[in-house]
Order: structure tokens, then sequence, then C-alpha cells
């Protein structure tokens, strides 16, 4: 082979971080907390990427994940330190899209208690996305209270109150 035939390659390692998630939300529904967002952009898709959520009580999520030591599904519902839980490890095999919103429900939850969540993004070489910090209440559930007994039929609920009342509906 000559010189001039000769072929060299560089080769870089890939440190750029994806783009973070979009148009994220957080609603409190009985039970559950349903966080939702979008992909930020094609290089989760292309890049053989995910999403990370770590979720923390009562307090902001200070952890951060590292391309170093990067999170695996195996570290599901692990402690990461302070109370910080990875609570959801999704990859690029669940299809992401730039318009269907991405939705996670945790019903692992507790009412009347605020969970503070973070999503990041990470591509292929495990580079994460800056933090979506998002936080919701859990409600405490409706119950109905007063009756002694409550019966219900096809198309009617009757119950009987603490008083004698007798009272109907539907």
């Amino acid at each position: 082979m000559q010189p001039e035939d000769d072929v060299w390659y560089t080769w870089t390692k890939d440190v750029t971080a994806p783009p973070a998630p979009i148009n994220q939300t957080i609603s409190a529904n009985s039970g559950r907390l349903e966080l939702s967002w979008n992909n930020g952009g094609t290089d989760i898709t292309l890049n053989k990427g995910g999403y990370v959520v770590i979720r923390r009580q009562n307090t902001a999520v200070t952890y951060t994940p590292s391309t170093s030591a990067p999170l695996q599904p195996s570290d599901l519902n692990t402690d990461l330190g302070s109370g910080q839980t990875l609570v959801h490890f999704v990859d690029h095999n669940a299809g992401f899209s730039q318009s269907t919103p991405y939705l996670f429900n945790d019903t692992n939850v507790t009412p009347d208690t605020t969970y503070h969540y973070a999503i990041y993004g990470f591509d292929g070489a495990y580079n994460y996305s800056t933090k979506v910090a998002l936080s919701g209440t859990v409600p405490t559930p409706n119950y109905i209270s007063g009756f002694l007994t409550i019966k219900a039929g096809y198309d009617h609920t009757c119950g009987i109150t603490e008083d004698g009342s007798a009272w109907c509906w539907g």
C-alpha cells in the first residue's frame, strides 16, 4: 500500500447531552400522579437513548445521573441516596415522538404527600440532558361518610345515614 492510499480515522467520544424533555406536566388524581412530557429532540430516538424519572418525597430532587455511572433498569426502585429513587426507566424502544406525549403514572404514592420528580433524557452514550423538575401532591380520596349502609342496584344506589334517613340516587 502506498502512503497516499492510507486511510485514517479519527474517533471522537460523544459528550454532547441530548435536549431536555419539553411540554412537561404533572396532574394529581386519586391514588396517583401522572407525569407527561414530549421528546425534546431527535437525539433521544436516533441515538438509542431514553428517559429516567427520579422521585423524592417532600424535597426537591438533587441527584444528577452521571455518564461514568449510568442508571440502568436494574436500578429501578433503588435508593440513590437521601431518599431519592429511580422510579421509571424507559429506553428508545418505547417509540418516542415529537408530537405524542410520553406518560408515566406513579401509583406508589401516599395521599396528602408532595412528591418531587426530575426527568432526564439520555442518549446512547449515556449523556444526560438538563433536569426537568416537577412536583405534585396526591389528593385525599373522597369517601362517603355518615352512612351506616349503602346498597347498589342496576341503575340506583340507596343508603341509610347515621340518623336513620334514607337517601337514593342514580
